[in-house]
């Protein structure tokens, strides 16, 4: 039967989540022994149905089959002992245990007579799965002395030795050299040889054709297309990850206006995060800077904020060199920034929402005397109706609030203070597409009244649409910039670095 060809098969999968369908119908076969690729924007379902697959979250419709068996885990670790086991980004290894310690963390080989830890047994097994990929390191080494790729290579054999068949590789290279590349390709085609299935998820066109043999493209949790690699070209993946040009320019006719310049970064380092960045931002001017994961945009942007340290370079506000050392100094420089990850560094959860409201507002303004609640209330009223917040109360707790909500509140705390300077750092990610639209339009509004934007995404759609001016990242490096007018697919080439 040719269900006997596949290792997993996907049928009818659907994923709801408040306000948005993160997955839509999802048909999907990996073939034994492949390695497949999974592709797509961030936001695409890829994230979501690799948590469903791996048990870390239960799908609302539809069914998974591995082995031709049907499977619903209720965690990853029961997928675990079925052989699914997940590579992520970052690693789940314990910096103060050693190699084998971790390699056999919860499973450990016992003597059968007093069920003590039977070391030498481990160690051999080791050696073995060792010998299997070409990959030698010593046993008793601590985790936290290996370099990123020892810990990935560390984090299969880990899989190996629960047997794994099927083993998922979330953007496996990040932060790895060419050399280090280059090995773990070899030990990827090592496991190909024995059998093992691999799903690679990643961001690098050339990857895609240098080590997998099937590759899917999902957009909007819709399943694309599924084809051999071999009968694909980076344009065809392209064009399937951008599809139609869903997002109309919504900009003012000011926003484009150049103005005086804001603000100046000249030749900022940071070690192991980001080199030799310069660049420009004016009044009035919606400024993006983008990269996929790992590229230091974040890294870069948290430093200009003063939440990070830098090493050597210079900022200027106005003209003027500044030196900040902590969030506080660059409000006080006229600096405001929307963080990545809202939820820890941009709001207090458990907090009322007039509460988080006007916490910048009264840092900026901070005053031997408080301000009175009533006169909170006046500031987070008139911020609510301003940003179109939907909320019940100003004492509704912020966590009850929705995603878009709550980001709305981020924005609003920062707008009372009013800085001059406004960096946007994901600020649609995880949010419905509603609500991403009024990000959008406050942004313009803001840039149109004058307001200086830096705004960071690794949603092509979005940055292509929303800036006046786009720098492209990688590996801590500003390598391009571009004005507003280049299309989707031509950053996406640069991007992924496929020559148009």
């Amino acid at each position: 039967m040719e269900i006997n060809n596949y290792i997993l098969e996907i049928k009818n999968l659907s994923k709801k989540f408040p306000g948005v369908k993160a997955l839509d119908n999802i048909n999907l076969k990996i073939r034994k022994g492949d390695v497949h690729a999974l592709l797509g924007e961030n936001g695409a379902g890829k994230s979501t149905l690799i948590k469903i697959i791996a048990g870390v979250y239960t799908n609302d419709e539809g069914t998974i089959f591995l082995n031709n068996e049907v499977c619903q885990f209720s965690s990853p670790s029961d997928a675990f002992k079925k052989g699914l086991s997940v590579i992520h980004q970052e690693t789940s290894l314990v910096p103060e245990l050693t190699v084998v310690q971790n390699i056999f963390l919860g499973i450990e080989d016992l003597k059968s007579v007093f069920k003590t830890l039977d070391s030498h047994n481990m160690y051999v097994r080791y050696r073995e799965i060792c010998d299997k990929i070409n990959f030698h390191i010593k046993p008793d080494l601590q985790v936290k002395e290996l370099s990123v790729a020892e810990k990935k290579i560390i984090e299969i054999i880990k899989a190996l030795i629960r047997n794994a068949s099927l083993i998922i590789m979330d953007e496996p290279t990040d932060s790895l050299t060419g050399k280090e590349i280059e090995h773990l390709y070899s030990i990827i085609r090592d496991l190909k040889n024995q059998d093992v299935t691999i799903i690679y998820i990643t961001h690098y066109m050339n990857e895609v054709f240098d080590i997998t043999d099937r590759a899917t493209v999902m957009k909007d949790g819709k399943h694309i297309l599924t084809e051999d690699t071999s009968k694909l070209t980076p344009e065809k993946i392209i064009s399937a990850m951008v599809g139609k040009e869903i997002y109309k320019n919504t900009a003012s006719g000011s926003s484009g206006k150049s103005g005086s310049v804001a603000i100046e970064v000249k030749n900022l380092s940071s070690i192991n995060k980001f080199h030799q960045i310069g660049f420009k931002a004016r009044y009035g001017e919606i400024l993006g800077i983008t990269g996929v994961i790992g590229s230091g945009k974040t890294e870069l942007v948290r430093a200009i904020f003063g939440a990070d340290s830098y090493d050597s370079g210079e900022i200027l506000v106005n003209n003027c060199t500044i030196k900040q050392n902590n969030p506080n100094h660059a409000l006080k420089n006229g600096i405001g920034m929307i963080p990545e990850d809202r939820k820890t560094d941009g709001l207090f959860l458990d907090q009322e929402v007039y509460k988080n409201l006007t916490l910048s507002f009264i840092e900026k303004n901070r005053k031997p005397v408080l301000l009175s609640k009533k006169t909170e209330a006046w500031y987070s009223k008139k911020m609510i109706e301003k940003l179109n917040i939907k909320v019940s109360g100003l004492d509704h707790k912020v966590k009850f609030l929705s995603g878009g909500n709550q980001q709305k509140v981020v924005i609003a705390k920062w707008l009372l203070a009013d800085p001059d300077i406004i960096i946007l750092d994901e600020p649609t990610r995880g949010i419905d597409v509603g609500a991403k639209g009024e990000i959008h339009r406050i942004m313009h509004q803001l840039s149109g009244e004058g307001k200086c934007i830096i705004f960071i995404s690794s949603e092509i759609p979005e940055i292509t649409t929303v800036s006046d001016t786009i720098l492209l990242m990688k590996n801590g490096r500003i390598v391009n910039n571009y004005k507003k007018g280049i299309s989707q697919k031509e950053l996406f080439h640069a991007m992924l670095e496929v020559n148009a």
